[in-house]
């Protein structure tokens, strides 16, 4: 078996909040909720030869811990901070520090009022994605898993 070939492992993070999605915001998310997301996540994993570490929290703290934990399972990781985008320098400290491939989700361009672009934890990430509600996750795995086997 080539190193093209290996299981990958891919630590995917959720942030504050994510646990409602689907229970508020029926115009914009529609009926996706977090659990068909984590769905969808393995099902595309399955497919890229991938396992995942599935995790969601509204504290940042939880979410530092994790990536410390996690840091040499991990050949890569999918993010949505969430709000925790603009005020997370721990965050971003932290996902500088291990030094992994990360893309950063969010399933719309606006949180709180106030546009993705401004993510702090951007500079740590090889790519953004943002959006459509529906694909943003699925994109973001295959896109961080073509990153990590080239």
């Amino acid at each position: 078996m080539s190193a093209h070939d290996e299981q990958l492992h891919i630590l995917v993070l959720h942030g504050p909040n994510m646990n409602l999605v689907g229970k508020r915001s029926r115009e914009i998310f529609g009926n996706l909720t977090l659990d068909k997301i984590d769905r969808s996540l393995r099902q595309k994993a399955k497919e890229l030869n991938a396992q995942l570490k599935i995790f969601q929290s509204n504290s940042e703290s939880e979410l530092v811990t994790k990536l410390q934990r996690q840091r040499t399972w991990a050949d890569g990781i999918l993010i949505n901070p969430s709000t925790f985008c603009f005020t997370s320098y721990t965050l971003l400290d932290t996902l500088q520090l291990i030094g992994l491939p990360i893309v950063e989700i969010h399933l719309t361009n606006t949180i709180a009022g106030r546009s993705t672009s401004e993510s702090l934890l951007s500079i740590a990430c090889f790519r953004q994605i943002v959006g459509p509600v529906n694909d943003a996750y699925p994109k973001g795995l295959e896109q961080l898993i073509a990153h990590i086997r080239r």
